[in-house]
């Protein structure tokens, strides 16, 4: 297994010599872009954790986390994992770190584990994955995405909740 990735590197430069093409060119060409892609982002990631690290901060999770107990009751969400599912859709780093946490506290066989495990793999960093890319991309509006995307999020975090009770 270690020797796949040895492999694909060794495939792709036979490919690109059989093509002809210029390897160390199109490396450096490559990465060249990679570095403007990097800098025209840097902004929107320095937003994002900050707005993230103020949210979590303020107590505002606490706040909302209090307001919605009467849903997540009726949906059998633990009320633990409410943050969770807000987060997942802005940050994967700090979604995994919250899931960490959990799994540490109530362990990885618990109902909260499980919900939450289900939750994490089956949601995506939808807010960081738009702002990152339309940015990239040079996208002044993303039109109906984020709703969409939000809306797809919450739905898969309430099926991880009925997948977990169906299915364990």
């Amino acid at each position: 297994m270690s020797y796949i990735i040895p492999i694909i590197i060794i495939s792709i430069l036979i490919y690109a010599i059989f093509k002809r093409v210029d390897v160390f060119d199109a490396f450096t060409e490559g990465a060249t872009e990679g570095i403007s892609v990097a800098i025209k982002i840097l902004p929107v990631l320095i937003f994002v954790i900050t707005v993230i690290t103020v949210f979590r901060a303020s107590g505002a999770v606490d706040l909302i986390t209090k307001a919605v107990l009467p849903l997540t009751n009726l949906i059998k969400l633990p009320p633990q994992l409410f943050p969770l599912m807000l987060l997942r859709s802005v940050s994967g780093s700090a979604s995994i770190a919250m899931l960490s946490d959990i799994i540490t506290k109530y362990g990885a066989d618990s109902y909260i584990g499980r919900v939450a495990s289900t939750m994490t793999s089956s949601t995506e960093t939808t807010l960081y994955a738009v702002s990152i890319y339309s940015k990239g991309a040079g996208l002044k509006k993303t039109g109906p995405v984020v709703p969409i995307g939000i809306i797809t999020d919450m739905f898969s975090a309430v099926c991880s909740v009925f997948i977990v009770n169906w299915f364990f």
